[in-house]
């Protein structure tokens, strides 16, 4: 896959600082296009910015050296909070949207 190709090569020629600045740059273009979002109702970069937060993610798993199993585990865990959430709900009766809360 193209992915585990071009992004350690990426990582290796902008080094691991630079890319992770770069991820926070990503993060902070999604939230702008999510407040457009809400705000306008407008999505025409929505698209774009999500997938250069997941372009980013998956070089910060690289960078930092994230065991593919351990992060399976996590997302699996985290999945089944929110699901048990959904179920029973809060006690507040919100629903948070993350799972790690």
């Amino acid at each position: 896959m193209i992915l585990y190709d071009v992004l350690p090569r990426a990582i290796c020629k902008y080094g691991k600082e630079k890319q992770t600045i770069q991820t926070i740059e990503e993060l902070a273009e999604l939230q702008k296009e999510l407040t457009k979002l809400l705000i306008h109702g407008k999505t025409e970069g929505l698209l774009e910015e999500l997938v250069d937060v997941y372009i980013m993610c998956r070089q910060i798993e690289m960078i930092y050296d994230i065991d593919e199993g351990d992060f399976e585990d996590m997302l699996f865990e985290k999945l089944k909070r929110l699901d048990k959430r959904i179920k029973e709900g809060d006690a507040d009766g919100k629903i948070p949207l993350s799972a790690g809360s």
